[in-house]
């Protein structure tokens, strides 16, 4: 019944997410946007199918989670990217970032300095995000060579196993990601389309549920609710993919809805090649040559002094 139920929900999902691809692909007519569009589209897929094999292999749960945990931080630098691109590119985004000067730290924090905008702010939020995108891949295989060695199992949050140090790194990583990417946001709200916002809620909200629903599980198997202690763990892990596999056509659909091919249809289509609009599209040259840049400080040259946002 829960494989049947997994099973249903993955092949909604999946041609849900396959279907916008392919039109996002016969529409192309803004690369520059749909290329993160379409990436973001395919976490859909890529967290379908991981957590209908895991509801199939729950034994395999850890190296078969390592993809999504790398593609959930890479959605986040993709929609970094995207709001970017929404402004007209780095350049108008930097002169935005220096016209406006500083802005009111999010609450808690509200009633420290406010924040200086500009260059160095705009490298800031590069590299906040870029270091999830980085570091959650590196917890992932650390978690499976601990796990090889013993010292790794879901839930467990003994001070002597790899779980609760694994689970910490990843909850600051995630959030100092997550608060960049806010930060970014509220900078440029005024300056996007309201379409933007629902975009951002969707993938805010899929990465922030995704991370929490897991360590919510894990609280949960100490509880009993999933069984004596030896079935525990391995029931929790099935119920959690299984919720996720539901949860994924919900998100789909919205997902559908947010990032719709609709706003790029034109009368007179460009000119290209949708194979090579899809290798574009696969390839990760541009990620890590943006993360190159971003850390090594090879923008620095770089003098936006000067100018505003009306230029």
């Amino acid at each position: 019944m829960i494989e049947h139920l997994a099973m249903i929900c993955t092949t909604l999902s999946l041609m849900t997410s396959m279907i916008q691809i392919s039109l996002h692909f016969l529409n192309y007519n803004n690369p520059k946007l749909q290329l993160h569009i379409c990436r973001i589209v395919g976490m859909v897929p890529v967290f379908a199918v991981q957590s209908y094999l895991i509801v199939l292999y729950p034994e395999k749960s850890l190296a078969l989670s390592a993809l999504k945990d790398g593609y959930e931080a890479y959605v986040l630098y993709l929609f970094t990217q995207l709001i970017i691109e929404y402004t007209g590119g780095e350049y108008h985004l930097i002169c935005l970032l220096i016209t406006r000067k500083s802005i009111k730290r999010p609450w808690p924090m509200d009633t420290m300095k406010p924040i200086q905008l500009g260059e160095q702010f705009y490298r800031n939020v590069k590299q906040g995000v870029l270091q999830f995108v980085f570091l959650r891949p590196i917890i992932s295989v650390l978690a499976l060579i601990l796990a090889g060695w013993n010292l790794y199992e879901e839930g467990d949050f003994s001070y002597n196993k790899g779980y609760l140090y694994c689970s910490f790194i990843s909850n600051i990583s995630v959030s100092i990601s997550l608060y960049y990417l806010v930060l970014l946001y509220t900078v440029t709200k005024d300056s996007l389309d309201k379409s933007v916002f629902y975009k951002f809620i969707c993938v805010k909200s899929l990465v922030f549920f995704s991370f929490w629903q897991s360590c919510a599980f894990a609280l949960l198997i100490k509880t009993g609710i999933f069984g004596e202690e030896n079935e525990a763990a391995r029931n929790s892990i099935i119920y959690q993919n299984l919720l996720l596999c539901v949860e994924l056509v919900i998100v789909a659909y919205y997902i559908w809805k947010s990032f719709s091919f609709k706003e790029f249809l034109q009368k007179e289509k460009r000119e290209y090649s949708v194979i090579k609009s899809v290798g574009e599209v696969l390839n990760v040259k541009d990620i890590l040559d943006d993360a190159r840049d971003t850390f090594s400080g090879v923008d620095d040259e770089l003098n936006y002094s000067g100018y505003t946002w009306e230029d």
